[in-house]
C-alpha cells in the first residue's frame, strides 16, 4: 500500500467470453496524479478513477466547456437513420457525428437526433438552411442542442 493508500496492479478486462489479467505494474511510488493518469494498453487508453471515500461527494475536476456545436433535430419521420441523418446535414459542411435516438424498449426511433458539425460557421449554416425544411411530409426543428444537465451521485 502506497502513501496515498494506491497501488495499481492488476486490471480485468470483461469480454463477452473472457476475463484477462492485465499488468500494469507497481505504482507505489507515483504521485496521486501519475498513479491515476490514464495508461496505454494495446492502443487503448484505460483511465483509472480514485473512489471518494464513503459518504462524502466524489472528487470532480472543472468540466472545461467549449461552445457546443451539435445541433438537436426534431420532429424526423420514423424512417429516418443515422446515415439518413448525416446525409442530410453533409450538404451544410463537415458532419463529425450523427445519431437517431431509439426507444430502448420498442428499438423504434423516438423522432430526433442530434448532428454534431465541424465548425460554427457550418452548425450556424445548417440551422438556417434546414429548420423548417420539410422532410418526408414532416417539417423538421433544428436548433443548438442543449448540454444535458450532469446527473447527481448516487
Amino acid at each position: 500500500m502506497s502513501k496515498h493508500g494506491l497501488t495499481l496492479k492488476t486490471f480485468l478486462e470483461h469480454g463477452s467470453h473472457h476475463q484477462k489479467k492485465v499488468d500494469l505494474g507497481d505504482r507505489r511510488h507515483a504521485s496521486p496524479c501519475n498513479a491515476l493518469c490514464p495508461v496505454d494498453y494495446s492502443g487503448r487508453l484505460l483511465t483509472v478513477n480514485k473512489a471518494a471515500p464513503r459518504g462524502s461527494p466524489p472528487e470532480r475536476s472543472p468540466r472545461d466547456f467549449e461552445p457546443s456545436l451539435r445541433v438537436y433535430v426534431g420532429n424526423l419521420p420514423w424512417q429516418v437513420d443515422d446515415s439518413r441523418l448525416e446525409q442530410l446535414f453533409s450538404q451544410q459542411g463537415k458532419v463529425l457525428n450523427a445519431r437517431v435516438v431509439y426507444d430502448r424498449d420498442t428499438g423504434k426511433s423516438r423522432g430526433f437526433g442530434f448532428v454534431t458539425l465541424a465548425s460554427k460557421s457550418e452548425l450556424d449554416d445548417a440551422i438556417a438552411a434546414l429548420d423548417g425544411k420539410t422532410l418526408d411530409g414532416r417539417t423538421i426543428r433544428v436548433n443548438v442542442a442543449e448540454e444535458k444537465p450532469r446527473r447527481g451521485s448516487f
